[in-house]
C-alpha cells in the first residue's frame, strides 16, 4: 500500500512538473521572437537593409492588405528607395501574442514607423505608418525566421492627420 501511494505521488508530482514545460517553452519563444523584432527595428533605424532582412528566410512570403504577395527580395527592392528617402526614422515592433509549439510559432505583431519625408514639391512632412500583422515563424539554426507574414490592417498619418490608403505616398510602392 505504501509503495502504491509512493508511486502515485511520484507520478502526480512528475505530471505537475511537466505542465510547467510548455509555459517555459512559450516564454522562451516569446522572448526570442521579441528580440528578433527589436533587432529588426534597430536595423531599420540604421537603414541597414541586410540587417532588416535577417528576420526572413529565403522563401518568406509577405502578404499585403490588398492581397499582393511578394518574396523577401522583391520586398527589399521596394523598401530600399523609401528607406533612403526617410529621415529621422524611428521604428518599433510590439509583439502582441505568441502561440509557440516546438520549432514553430504563430504571432500577432504591430510595426510602427515614424519618419520625415519630403513631398514632390520638396515640403517636409512627418509621417506615422502603423500596421498590424499575423506571422508564422519557424526556428532555424540561425534563430527565429518569419516564413509568412500577412498584413491585417494599417493606418498612416501625415503631419498628424489620417490619410486614406489611396493617398498614402508610394513608400517604395509597397501599397500598390
Amino acid at each position: 500500500m505504501k509503495t502504491a501511494l509512493f508511486v502515485f505521488l511520484l507520478i502526480l508530482i512528475s505530471g505537475i512538473a511537466s505542465l510547467g514545460e510548455p509555459s517555459k517553452q512559450q516564454e522562451a519563444a516569446t522572448t526570442e521572437i521579441q528580440a528578433m523584432f527589436s533587432q529588426t527595428a534597430s536595423a531599420f533605424n540604421r537603414r541597414d537593409m541586410a540587417g532588416i532582412a535577417q528576420w526572413a528566410s529565403p522563401d518568406t512570403v509577405i502578404i499585403l492588405l490588398n492581397g499582393k504577395k511578394m518574396g523577401i527580395r522583391e520586398w527589399q527592392a521596394k523598401v530600399d528607395p523609401w528607406l533612403r528617402k526617410a529621415r529621422n526614422l524611428h521604428t518599433f515592433y510590439k509583439l502582441e501574442s505568441v502561440e509557440a509549439g516546438g520549432q514553430k510559432a504563430e504571432c500577432i505583431y504591430t510595426q510602427r514607423h515614424e519618419f520625415v519625408m519630403p513631398d514632390a514639391q520638396g515640403r517636409t512632412h512627418t509621417y506615422l505608418a502603423e500596421s498590424r500583422w499575423k506571422a508564422t515563424i519557424v526556428k532555424s539554426a540561425d534563430g527565429w525566421k518569419i516564413s509568412q507574414t500577412q498584413e491585417l490592417g494599417n493606418r498612416t498619418l501625415s503631419d498628424g492627420q489620417p490619410i486614406p490608403p489611396s493617398q498614402v505616398p508610394k513608400l517604395g510602392e509597397l501599397l500598390d
